[in-house]
């Protein structure tokens, strides 16, 4: 969690840019950082921001892109003209205090307000902003007073295009014939004829592709829609959604911010329906095997991740299932119902541990090496999990009060896009084949596509 005191510095800095005089204010033609400021940025963005929001600054499965046109009209600025590639209205001020509030998120290590700074150089630089002879700093009279005038730089920087396709267990492809495009995460339905998908093109909505023909259709279109997942009888998707929310002093929701559960029928018929009403953002993660109980995961200011509960049959009242000072999320259910596996970065890395279900009173590690991205298909007698590059399977047998778990099993190693988090990148039914994204050929990666962990 970020000390309270980072915020007060940073609020002092703000409170010293803010009062400035206007007369002191440099033209924003003329630039207001440094090169060296610059390259500095780029380094510090790199080590604090890219495994987040992609080394081209394009985003990544639960971020945005803080560059290029769709950056600049999410902060309500609009062009001059009629096709003028130019746009007003943004103050460095603004993105400077969005910055310090909100990133990085709790969960990750803080970022000094100078560092801050450093890094909104490079940002405005990547945005088309030029460099000067003059540093930029939180008094900088310029940041408060400065209407920034951005010219984008066209065809500089395109989003990460990416591919699906199927991986046996000795690391064979198959790539879907649908053609490259801004896929995140998905889901296979309990078929696996379907795939729900999130793309992310000038916001994210979720889509349903066929998992032969690689044919799309858009499921969604209002709000912010992330994280798809199917009900157990394939009729509805689940998803993440912000479309209750409403833009405050005119200003967009951010995305991420606020979503809660929702599920729709999934031939696109019919008006979603809202299922959780939380305090903090919400997003599916799993049924148990009565096809009643949802899991889901809550992101939390002060303990990172935790997995509730819901039973859609009853009377849909959330329930904790697991809450501690720990990112908790990720799971899979034994086929009895009775264990809840869950991946949890409370011995200082991502590993992953299994506790009774629904109380939680018995828990047991399962891996000892490091492990994200758990997939336990229903009924399965293995569950399988990333480290680094590597995927496993492991054998596991549940019992009343104990659960016995084999040696691992590396099964194959690749370049695949992975989670950023707990939740898994990958998705299989069967056991035996496994749908993954990947980057297309031509097109560049972005820091996710390396396999990195965060």
């Amino acid at each position: 969690m970020i000390d309270r005191n980072f915020y007060a510095i940073a609020g002092v800095l703000l409170g010293l840019a803010f009062a400035q005089s206007a007369d002191a204010a440099q033209p924003a033609s003329q630039g207001i950082f440094t090169a060296q400021q610059v390259d500095a940025g780029k380094a510090l963005y790199e080590a604090k921001c890219a495994n987040c929001h992609a080394a081209n600054l394009m985003g990544g499965a639960v971020t945005t892109p803080i560059i290029g046109n769709a950056f600049l009209e999410k902060w309500g600025a609009k062009p001059t003209a009629a096709g003028s590639p130019t746009w007003t209205g943004l103050k460095a001020a603004d993105l400077l205090d969005l910055m310090v509030r909100t990133m990085p998120p709790p969960s990750n290590s803080p970022v000094a307000p100078a560092d801050q700074v450093t890094i909104l150089a490079y940002l405005l630089q990547q945005n088309g902003f030029p460099s000067s002879g003059s540093a930029l700093t939180a008094q900088t009279a310029s940041l408060r007073d400065t209407t920034l005038t951005f010219q984008p730089k066209v065809g500089a920087v395109e989003r990460e295009q990416r591919i699906l396709v199927w991986v046996d267990r000795q690391g064979r492809e198959t790539a879907i014939p649908a053609p490259p495009g801004d896929y995140f995460l998905f889901r296979l339905s309990p078929d696996g004829k379907q795939i729900a998908l999130e793309i992310q093109a000038d916001k994210p909505d979720i889509w349903i592709m066929d998992a032969a023909t690689g044919a799309l259709r858009r499921l969604t279109t209002e709000g912010a829609n992330r994280f798809p997942m199917w009900s157990p009888d394939g009729k509805r998707v689940l998803f993440a959604s912000d479309r209750h929310r409403k833009p405050v002093d005119g200003k967009p929701v951010r995305h991420g911010d606020g979503h809660d559960v929702y599920w729709q029928l999934a031939d696109g018929t019919g008006q979603a329906e809202r299922l959780t009403f939380g305090e903090y953002p919400h997003s599916p993660q799993r049924w148990a095997p009565d096809g009643k109980t949802l899991s889901f995961y809550e992101i939390h200011p002060q303990n990172k991740r935790d997995i509730w509960t819901m039973s859609i049959d009853g009377d849909r009242k959330p329930r904790p299932f697991l809450a501690t000072p720990n990112a908790e999320a990720g799971v899979g259910f034994s086929g009895d119902g009775k264990w809840l596996a869950y991946t949890t970065d409370e011995t200082g890395r991502y590993e992953i541990f299994i506790r009774a279900f629904p109380d939680a009173s018995h828990k047991q590690q399962l891996t000892t090496e490091g492990g994200l991205e758990l997939l336990w298909p229903l009924g399965s007698k293995e569950f399988f999990y990333r480290v680094g590059k590597k995927r496993f399977a492991r054998d596991i047998t549940v019992g009343a009060d104990r659960v016995t778990v084999g040696t691992p099993k590396e099964m194959f190693e690749g370049d695949y896009i992975t989670s950023p988090g707990t939740r898994a990148g990958w998705d299989t039914v069967d056991g035996q084949h496994f749908l993954f994204l990947k980057t297309a050929p031509g097109s560049k990666p972005s820091a996710r596509a390396r396999g990195d962990d965060n």
